[in-house]
C-alpha cells in the first residue's frame, strides 16, 4: 500500500497557483474560503469518498487548536498535516487562530503544495527506508559518488554499496539512475513543468 502511493506513474494534473485559505468558526463551520482552498477541499473530500459537504479528516484535525486554547498543549503548537491527494499531489495543511476586530475567534487553514524537503520524510517512510538509507538516498539525488557519500556519512564505500543494494530492492529499481528518475519524476518534475526554479542547493524556491 505504501509503495503504491509512490509508484503511480500517471502524470499529475496542473494545480491552482498560490496557497488556499479556509476560514472556520470555532465549531468548524465554514465562514469563507478562496477558490484555491475550495479546489483542495474537493480533492480531499473525493479522496475520502465522504459527504461532499463535510470537512475532510485532514482539515478537521485543526480541532487541535482547541486543545491549545484550553492549555492542554503548548502555546506554540501549530497543527500541520502532510498528505497525498487523490490526484497524486503532496499537500501541506496548517492552521492558526484568527482574531477579528470584534474579538471573535476564527480558525484559518492554509493549503499549500508541499516542497520536496517537506516530502522527503514521507518518501522514506513510504519505501520503509531506514534513517541511514534515507541519508544515502538524499546523497544519490544530489549526484554524489560513492566516495563522496562515504566521506559525508563517515562510512566505508562497501557500506555505501550495501545500503544502495537495500535501497534498490525496497524501491524496486536496479540503479542509481533509476532511483533518481523514480523520485524525480514523481516529486520534482511536476514543479519544473509549472515553472518553479531551483536554488543553488537543488531545492525548489
Amino acid at each position: 500500500m505504501r509503495k503504491a502511493l509512490l509508484l503511480d506513474k500517471a502524470p499529475l494534473a496542473k494545480t491552482p497557483d498560490g496557497p488556499g485559505v479556509l476560514v472556520l468558526s470555532e465549531d468548524l463551520s465554514v465562514v469563507a474560503m478562496t477558490d484555491v482552498a475550495e479546489y483542495w477541499l474537493m480533492e480531499l473530500a473525493e479522496g475520502e469518498n465522504s459527504d461532499k459537504h463535510a470537512l475532510p479528516q485532514a482539515v478537521r484535525s485543526v480541532a487541535g487548536l482547541h486543545a491549545m486554547k484550553r492549555g492542554t498543549v503548548a502555546g506554540h503548537f501549530k497543527p500541520k498535516v502532510r498528505l497525498r491527494t487523490r490526484s497524486g499531489h503532496w499537500l501541506l495543511l496548517y492552521a492558526s487562530w484568527l482574531r477579528s476586530t470584534d474579538s471573535q475567534e476564527q480558525i484559518t487553514v492554509i493549503f499549500e503544495l508541499a516542497q520536496p524537503a517537506e516530502i522527503a520524510p514521507l518518501i522514506m517512510q513510504a519505501y520503509d527506508l531506514t534513517k541511514r538509507e534515507g541519508e544515502v538516498t538524499q546523497c544519490v539525488l544530489r549526484g554524489w559518488s560513492t566516495a563522496e557519500i562515504a566521506g559525508k556519512l563517515c562510512i566505508s564505500s562497501n557500506t555505501v554499496q550495501d545500503h544502495l543494494k537495500a535501497i534498490f530492492e525496497k524501491v524496486d529499481v536496479g540503479s542509481r539512475r533509476e532511483l533518481t528518475a523514480r523520485i524525480f519524476t514523481q516529486q520534482y518534475q511536476p514543479h519544473f513543468l509549472h515553472g518553479a526554479p531551483l536554488d543553488a542547493a537543488g531545492r525548489l524556491d
